[in-house]
């Protein structure tokens, strides 16, 4: 009861003030049930506890940030070490959503996600639910661009999503700059990922594993999570001189975070999150912005990504973009290599096959794929 363990002290630390749980979103999926669960019996047992209203609804809170943080088909993005495929169509999320909705504020957006979900709790948050959907009191989950905070007390990076919504297109963009995410973390600072209607357009690996797979080590994780999937260049972001963010180090990375520099989303023609990281690199300091723009002769917004780097010495830089699909042109000329290599020998380089290269040497560059 000194607070330094048990339950309430698993509500206190892993979970921001905004609901996002530290290790991202697919363990914030297998943790909610065994929460939420818990929580009910508390309320049900303990009703002077008031644990639904503990740290500011922190529990009903975090289911929200939880439905939010998925694309269109709601498959949850793959933040850190997360399967793709899974979504809140999992039954530890049909619990969620019906206790969440039961014991808050009888949200009726989470009716239209129960109802998606097609089933129910065999309680009463569940019997509530059914009953509400049977009235008709369901409204529409529109997921609206977003800032989650990170930390126990939200001082500690976060999340930025920037969504674009019409008549059922849909595209987002997922930026991270949050902290290291404990064991499932990723040394990934300032990275992002980009979806449209449920599509990966630009990618975030996830993890390394063949889930319940009896050869590829039992369904536990494959040796590659480390040596590739947690690795910097594995990610939408810079690596410098071929050395992943903290220099791989586990202790480094979660005493430290980027920081916030700006998120404003007010209005939807011009939405921007911008971030920065300065203890990656001892003596380099990295500002990323992104920007969603929607101008009336497009159809679609576009996205302006601007990387300022400083340091103290001369480095190699590596930015990658992991597209999905095939080249279709360059405004620069690139030689094909004739037998395979890779990039490097460690850090995730050893991982990454050398099929060509050329020398962008012109002031703009223009480089088109399609998928």
């Amino acid at each position: 009861k000194d607070g330094k363990a048990g339950f309430l002290a698993n509500l206190d630390s892993p979970f921001s003030p905004d609901g996002f749980y530290t290790e991202g979103p697919y363990y914030q999926r297998y943790a909610m049930y065994p929460f939420m669960i818990f929580a009910e019996a508390l309320q049900n047992k303990k009703p002077d506890l008031k644990i639904f209203e503990y740290k500011n609804g922190v529990l009903i809170k975090a289911v929200d940030a939880l439905l939010n943080l998925t694309d269109a088909d709601g498959e949850f993005f793959p933040l850190n070490d997360g399967q793709k495929g899974m979504s809140y169509y999992t039954a530890s999320l049909v619990s969620a959503v019906d206790i969440a909705y039961y014991y808050g504020d009888q949200d009726a957006r989470l009716l239209s996600v129960a109802k998606k979900q097609d089933e129910v709790q065999l309680d009463a948050t569940g019997l509530k639910v059914a009953m509400d959907l049977k009235e008709g009191k369901e409204k529409p989950f529109i997921k609206e661009s977003m800032e989650l905070s990170d930390g126990a007390k939200g001082d500690e990076g976060g999340i930025g999503i920037l969504r674009y919504n019409n008549e059922g297109e849909t595209m987002a963009l997922v930026y991270k700059y949050a902290a290291q995410g404990l064991s499932h973390g990723h040394y990934d600072k300032l990275s992002f990922s980009m979806y449209e209607n449920g599509d990966e357009v630009i990618q975030d690996y996830g993890l390394s594993r063949f889930v319940n797979v009896e050869q590829k080590n039992g369904g536990g994780y494959l040796k590659e999570n480390k040596t590739f999937a947690k690795q910097t260049i594995a990610h939408n972001t810079i690596t410098q001189n071929e050395i992943s963010h903290f220099n791989n180090d586990f202790e480094t990375g979660s005493k430290n975070h980027p920081d916030k520099y700006l998120f404003d989303v007010a209005d939807n023609n011009f939405q921007i999150v911008s971030a920065k990281e300065k203890i990656a690199y001892p003596g380099t300091a990295f500002h990323r912005t992104f920007i969603m723009i929607k101008e009336a002769e497009f159809t679609k917004p576009f996205i302006v990504d601007i990387n300022k780097v400083t340091s103290n010495k001369k480095n190699q830089y590596d930015l990658p973009f992991y597209y999905f699909g095939q080249i279709i042109s360059t405004s620069f000329k690139y030689e094909t290599s004739k037998t395979l290599s890779t990039l490097g020998n460690k850090n995730g380089y050893q991982h990454i096959w050398r099929e060509a290269s050329g020398k962008a040497n012109q002031e703009s560059i223009q480089f088109t794929w399609l998928d």
